[in-house]
């Protein structure tokens, strides 16, 4: 007994036994009506969610988000779904809500049109904010024994490969030079899983952002990232222009060779310090950041060119002159690309999403049965908000 011959308090004030009788109460009240643990069960959500009845991803689902907030655009929602031809084990699913009650729904060729409220049909073009959380991986290289096969020098002077990433120097123009080999990634709507698995897809995609780890040894490098994504051929100038550094982005249609340039300035890209740089283009934009620092976003001149049969993303290269680098990291993503061949709301023809309902769709498409096969969801039936993934260990992480 503690001194005076009172007894230690434990939590809440109380003795311990009725401390961690109160905390198991509360908590068990807050699991009862304001979360709950939810499997995802099919892999209609790949990559962002791993389905499986046994071993897939645990959820933390908080209850009375949508009781309280109206959903958003691109948010994750689990809803139940009823009705006498529902299966039991896919009466309470999750999907990503991408139209909301008074807007016009219309999926074509991966892409999602969207009228709101007496407006016109628009072809969706998502901020980097937007996007940026929803890019799936296609090809994340190793820097393996096998690099210098998928990452080409086209000259043998001043290319060293090493474990720790790719050394390029040059005094001109005509070296420093990376070709990405045509066959190291399809640019398809597959994946690429966290054990390096490819899920190879069927349809291509033009809507596409290349992650490079840049580390400038030299202050006076220069580079030039170019890469072919179906009509426009693009390229990326950056040279240092002080106090920080130019960027210019030129846009050529390849049908008859027009040009429209893009610029702007930037901070300094740091010697003996890796930068993330960030090269894309999405629904229609092309754009750079640095470190996650937006620099430029700008819409093409005509929009996106329609992506036919094929693996149009081509011609993948980075330059460096005038100096030496090292790259440390070499990725491609692809933006969410919705399938349109099956379905029956909102695919053939626009769908207009009655009020207090949102329309959902699957992040992988061929194996998602959602609005386009069962229509609206109405809000009433969404349960609530997945916040994080709880299980397996090594899939924790906060999804909001």
């Amino acid at each position: 007994m503690a001194a005076g011959g009172r007894r230690r308090k434990g939590v809440l004030g109380l003795v311990p036994w009725r401390g961690l009788f109160v905390l198991a109460v509360l908590v068990t009240v807050f699991r009862v009506f304001f979360c709950n643990i939810l499997r995802v069960p099919s892999g209609s959500m790949e990559p962002t969610l791993h389905g499986d009845p046994t071993r897939g991803d645990e959820l933390l689902v908080v209850k009375p988000w949508y009781r309280i907030w109206d959903p958003e655009r691109f948010d994750l929602a689990v809803f139940e779904r009823h009705g006498d031809d529902v299966k039991t084990e896919e009466r309470v699913a999750v999907k990503r809500v991408v139209a909301l009650g008074g807007e016009t729904v219309r999926v074509d060729r991966g892409d999602l049109y969207i009228a709101e409220k007496n407006g016109a049909e628009k072809r969706l073009e998502k901020s980097r904010g937007e996007f940026k959380e929803l890019l799936v991986p296609l090809w994340i290289e190793p820097f393996d024994e096998m690099t210098s096969e998928r990452l080409l020098a086209q000259d043998d002077s001043g290319t060293t490969y090493g474990r720790d990433g790719i050394v390029l120097m040059s005094a001109t123009e005509e070296s420093g030079l990376l070709q990405l080999a045509s066959d190291a990634v399809r640019f398809d709507d597959g994946w690429l899983d966290r054990r390096g698995v490819v899920h190879e897809g069927e349809n291509a995609v033009k809507d596409v952002c290349f992650v490079l780890g840049f580390e400038p040894i030299d202050a006076s490098v220069c580079i030039a990232f170019e890469f072919t994504s179906g009509g426009d051929q693009l390229r990326y100038l950056i040279v240092p222009r002080a106090p920080g550094h130019a960027l210019e982005v030129t846009r050529t249609t390849v049908s008859d060779g027009a040009e429209f340039p893009e610029s702007t300035r930037f901070r300094q890209i740091s010697p003996g310090k890796e930068h993330d740089l960030e090269f894309w283009q999405i629904d229609g934009r092309v754009g750079f950041a640095v470190d996650g620092r937006v620099e430029l976003d700008v819409a093409l001149p005509g929009g996106a060119k329609v992506v036919s049969a094929g693996y149009d993303v081509r011609d993948v290269s980075l330059r460096v002159y005038h100096g030496s680098a090292r790259l440390t990291k070499f990725e491609a993503w692809r933006d969410l690309h919705w399938d349109s061949d099956d379905g029956n709301f909102g695919v053939r023809e626009p769908f207009e999403v009655p009020e207090g309902t949102c329309f959902v769709l699957g992040d992988s498409s061929f194996q998602s049965v959602d609005s386009r096969h069962f229509g609206a969801v109405p809000l009433a039936d969404l349960v609530g908000l997945p916040l994080l993934i709880v299980g397996p260990s090594g899939r924790r992480r906060l999804l909001h």
